[in-house]
Order: C-alpha cells, then sequence, then structure tokens
C-alpha cells in the first residue's frame, strides 16, 4: 500500500460501533410494524423531501463557489454544480468524507484553480455545516433535556462556542488552530506535500474575508432547507412535535451531528439509537425512530448519491 492511500482497516475499525448500534437496535424492533409503518408513508412527501435535499445541494454548490470567488476565482454556477454533486456523493461512502475532496481536482484540473485554493474552499464549506448542526446540536440536548444533569456543560458550551469564532476572525489566534485542523483534516489523509500545506494554510486565512458573510448566509439558507425537509419526514410518519419548527430544526441537527460521528458509516446505527432514545424520552414508539431513521438514509445518503451519479453523467455529457 503507497504512503497516500487510505489505510482501510483503519478506516473501518472504529465505525464497526455504527452497525453493532444497528444490530441491537434490530434485535428489539417489531419489524411488521416498521414495514406497516414505512409503507404507509406518503410517496409525494417522500419526492418533496428530495427535491428538497437538492435544493439544498444548490444552495451549497453556491457557498463553495462564493468561497472560491473569495480567493479570485469566479467560475461559471454551469461548471462547478456537477463537480459539487459527484464529489458529495463520493463524500456519503468514503472515509472521514474524503470524497468531498474530488472537487477540488477537477477545479484544479479543469479550471486551473490551485488544488490549495480549492481544498481550503472545501474545508470551509464542510466546517460551516459541522459548526452550525453542531451548535444547534447542543441546544436540542438542552431542550429535550435527554441529561440533565450536564445541563451546566451545554450552557457553557453553547456561551463559548460563539466567542470562539469571533476569535477566530483575528488571523495570529487562528493560526495554530487552522494548522493543526489541517494537518489532521486533509494534508495528511490526502499526502499533501510541505509546499501545498504552506499554500493551504495561507488560502485558508483569505476565506476569512468579507465574503464569509455571503458563506454564512448560504449555510443558513441550505440548513433551513434540510430542516424544512427533517419537519416533512415527521408528517410522512403522522408525527407532530409540537412546536414543529424548534422540534424539526433541533432534532435535525441533532441526527446530522451524531451522523458525522466516526464510528459509523452514513450514520447507520449512530442515527437510528439517537433517535430511539429522543423517542423514547418522548413516549414514541421505537419502529418510528427506526422508520425515520430509515427516510432519512433514503433521502440524504442515497438520493444524493442519485443526484451525484446524474451530475456526473451530465458532466461527462457537456464535457464542462
Amino acid at each position: 500500500m503507497s504512503g497516500n492511500a487510505v489505510n482501510w482497516r483503519r478506516w473501518l475499525s472504529p465505525r464497526v460501533l455504527g452497525p453493532l448500534l444497528f444490530l441491537v437496535i434490530a434485535w428489539n424492533v417489531d419489524w411488521p410494524a416498521l414495514l406497516r409503518i414505512l409503507v404507509a408513508v406518503p410517496a409525494h412527501l417522500v419526492v418533496l423531501a428530495l427535491a428538497l435535499q437538492a435544493l439544498a445541494l444548490v444552495l451549497k454548490t453556491l457557498r463553495w463557489r462564493s468561497l472560491l470567488h473569495s480567493q479570485g476565482y469566479a467560475l461559471p454556477v454551469r461548471q462547478v454544480w456537477p463537480w459539487y454533486l459527484v464529489s458529495s456523493s463520493f463524500g456519503v461512502v468514503t472515509p472521514a468524507r474524503l470524497g468531498e475532496a474530488w472537487k477540488a481536482f477537477m477545479a484544479r484540473d479543469r479550471a486551473g484553480v490551485p488544488l490549495s485554493s480549492g481544498l481550503s474552499a472545501t474545508l470551509l464549506d464542510r466546517l460551516l455545516d459541522m459548526s452550525m448542526n453542531g451548535y444547534l446540536a447542543l441546544a436540542a440536548l438542552l431542550w429535550i433535556s435527554l441529561f440533565p444533569f450536564l445541563n451546566t456543560l451545554w450552557w457553557s458550551l453553547l456561551l463559548l462556542v460563539p466567542l470562539i469564532f469571533l476569535a477566530l476572525l483575528f488571523p495570529r489566534i487562528r493560526e495554530r488552530p487552522l494548522r493543526w485542523l489541517l494537518e489532521h483534516s486533509l494534508a495528511r489523509k490526502l499526502g499533501l506535500d510541505p509546499e501545498t500545506r504552506e499554500r493551504l494554510v495561507t488560502d485558508m486565512h483569505a476565506l476569512f474575508g468579507p465574503r464569509l458573510a455571503l458563506a454564512v448566509l448560504l449555510t443558513l439558507l441550505s440548513g433551513a432547507v434540510l430542516f424544512f425537509q427533517f419537519g416533512v419526514l415527521l408528517v410522512a410518519l403522522d408525527l407532530v412535535l409540537e412546536p414543529m419548527v424548534v422540534n424539526s430544526t433541533l432534532l435535525s441537527a441533532l441526527t446530522k451531528t451524531v451522523s458525522a460521528l466516526p464510528v459509523s458509516v452514513a450514520g447507520v446505527g449512530t442515527r437510528d439509537a439517537v433517535l430511539v432514545v429522543v423517542f423514547r424520552h418522548l413516549d414514541l414508539a421505537v419502529e418510528t425512530a427506526v422508520g425515520l431513521s430509515v427516510l432519512l438514509l433514503l433521502v440524504n445518503h442515497v438520493g444524493v448519491g442519485v443526484f451525484g451519479t446524474l451530475a456526473g453523467w451530465w458532466d461527462r455529457r457537456t464535457g464542462d
């Protein structure tokens, strides 16, 4: 195995936990009841959820394009959208979502964008989603009061996190965290040479400019679309958790955050587990929780894979 190759054995070993959790949950599920729940789901609501997923991907494509633009590379939307969708589909099935870096290589090969610029935009693109969902996940833990003995910790983190983000606006403060993050996220995993690593740090600093506000706005908009999508899936299962806006937003962020933990593949097992815990806390059936998890897997992972496949076909057809 080459030095740059992915160590699949090392990647898979911690992700055994997710499937094990799923097996434990599956053992306690009434499968005929689960099948009845899924069969009763209105097809038009699933189609609506898929359409909302597509809209969210469009907004995220615009965000990544904006981040490239802030570094001086104004690429047309018709050129970058298939790259973003294909890389998103790769990200669903690759170690640590490394497949999302594919669009940076396409921008380099097809548009002459330096790899460091494409990778820095890709990393910040991912961090914006993770930051939003992670922060709202903390709020969800407080709102649902799953672990009331930890409420002081959750409140402390909710107050501290915004201060940390404000501090990162200052170059001297973010220098060391940026270097650590880049080293442990992209540089080492992709086997980047020292020169590219240094340019990557410089390009990351360049992203913290006026256009970052647009990227944040697009993050909030895409997040709102996906939170609404979560509400649509709740309605599809005949669940009304009032207040719906708050519950769909916070539960969606919580499931996305847990699904992103490196102990599963595509959130299988971990997403199911957190939904089962929450639904039991709300006196709802385990089968409903697993049914919602199945719908989320279908829409957010299989759906993205289908969109990526279609985008790849379009990209090859047009040759842009």
